[in-house]
């Protein structure tokens, strides 16, 4: 069932035309291609610039008739046009499991350089996160589709990483204004709904970590977790999982990510199954697990 704080997927990029009119996989290589040169040539440089990639299945991404592909959780988020994945699939980002130790030789956390004096981890290759809806039957598709598909909802190269929540914060603060720091806040004075349901970033006014609000989907209150992640807090607000320094909490600032509301690309059917965040290297490993959907495919 949707809420009112669901929101479409493609209704935040800068670049929603340019979403649009890649319907092809070429398109989507040439665009992510395009992204590498800027980055290179405006940011920094990589040690390699072959892209390393992450696939993954949001259970909060869902179709929804008359809005599209719709986010109802807290991650990626999309707000303001920047994306950001910083509450959720820990473990893909480095969070280690309750039995194992911290683990900075992570395959996730070796994709970036050592935190600057702001905190701020650069990547050292294209780092591309492919984010696909959930097949769940139980929700809407489009009246074209013959099926539930894992459809693609949001292509993004990371430009930034962070392991402190509260350096996720200055740059936020620092670097964005309206929509981008409004509704990510969950702790701020002046909060919005959706910064203390769907908020990605737990730190107060004064820069302090604060524990998810009981009002957020990962608090302690009566909300549940689209997503599936836990809830557990710690002794700390620095315990709490979603503070964890321990996973790279990324972004991906505008121009640098794509959304889509109408679905265009969709895992192919023999990887629906195949589920966790495969790793890839490469454009080919990347792309090659999708394929165009679509009423003009």
């Amino acid at each position: 069932m949707s809420s009112d704080l669901d929101y479409a997927v493609g209704t935040s990029p800068t670049e929603p035309v340019a979403a649009n009119r890649v319907r092809q996989l070429s398109g989507l290589r040439e665009w992510m291609q395009n992204c590498i040169d800027r980055y290179e040539s405006e940011v920094a440089g990589f040690e390699s610039n072959k892209p390393r990639g992450r696939t993954y299945v949001a259970e909060s991404v869902r179709y929804q008739s008359g809005t599209g592909l719709a986010q109802t959780g807290s991650a990626p988020n999309f707000f303001g046009g920047v994306w950001s994945l910083a509450t959720c699939k820990k473990g893909m980002r480095g969070e280690p499991t309750k039995s194992d130790a911290a683990n900075p030789n992570h395959p996730f956390q070796r994709l970036f350089r050592e935190p600057d004096e702001k905190g701020v981890r650069r990547p050292k290759y294209p780092v591309f996160i492919l984010t696909c809806a959930s097949r769940n039957s139980s929700y809407d598709k489009p009246e074209w589709a013959d099926s539930h598909r894992n459809w693609l909802a949001s292509a993004a190269m990371i430009t930034h990483g962070f392991d402190e929540m509260e350096d996720y914060g200055q740059y936020l603060r620092r670097t964005f204004e309206g929509e981008a720091v409004r509704h990510r806040f969950t702790h701020a004075s002046h909060r919005t709904p959706l910064a203390e349901n769907r908020g990605d970033c737990h730190v107060d006014d004064m820069g302090s970590v604060r524990y998810p609000p009981a009002g957020h989907q990962h608090g302690d209150g009566d909300m549940d977790a689209e997503c599936g992640c836990s809830t557990e807090a710690g002794p700390q607000p620095e315990d709490h999982i979603d503070n964890s320094p321990h996973h790279v909490k990324c972004v991906s600032e505008p121009e640098y990510w794509l959304g889509w509301t109408n679905p265009r690309f969709a895992l192919r059917p023999d990887e629906e199954f195949n589920q966790g965040h495969p790793k890839s290297k490469g454009f080919a490993k990347l792309l090659e697990r999708f394929e165009p959907v679509g009423e003009d495919t």
